[in-house]
């Protein structure tokens, strides 16, 4: 499947990503902590140690 995708990309004048899923994964969370909107489960663990922490 990756092959036939990226040939089509190829075919429309895109340039396949070269990025394992790790690394797309680690960039889209970088950008939302970024953007002050960090994930949802990552949301959760600040709130909890502004709480306990008192912040």
């Amino acid at each position: 499947m990756g092959k036939e995708r990226d040939k089509l990309l190829w075919q429309l004048g895109k340039k396949p990503n070269t990025m394992t899923n790790e690394e797309a994964l680690k960039e889209y969370t970088k950008r939302r902590i970024e953007e002050n909107n960090p994930p949802p489960r990552m949301k959760k663990i600040l709130e909890e140690l502004k709480e306990e922490y008192d912040l």
